[in-house]
């Protein structure tokens, strides 16, 4: 499994970056998700564990998704 890193823009609903991390790579992402937790409270950061990216657009697609789409597909 692999450790996606999300921030995502609360005010603009709309994701900013993604990150993607190997196994061999958790103790980076999880240092790099306090910091950025830290330095831009404003954004909504996220550590998620999935097999692929597109395994996580559809179990967290409100992060991939405008709110439009997102609403007419609920």
């Amino acid at each position: 499994m692999k450790l996606f890193l999300l921030t995502y823009d609360r005010r603009r609903r709309a994701l900013v970056d993604t990150q993607e991390f190997e196994p061999g790579q958790y103790g980076e992402a999880t240092r790099l998700f306090f910091d950025l937790e830290r330095d831009q409270p404003d954004m909504e950061v996220v550590l998620l564990e999935a097999a692929s990216l597109d395994d996580l657009k559809r179990t967290h697609r409100r992060y991939f998704e405008d709110l439009t789409g997102f609403l007419q597909t609920a």
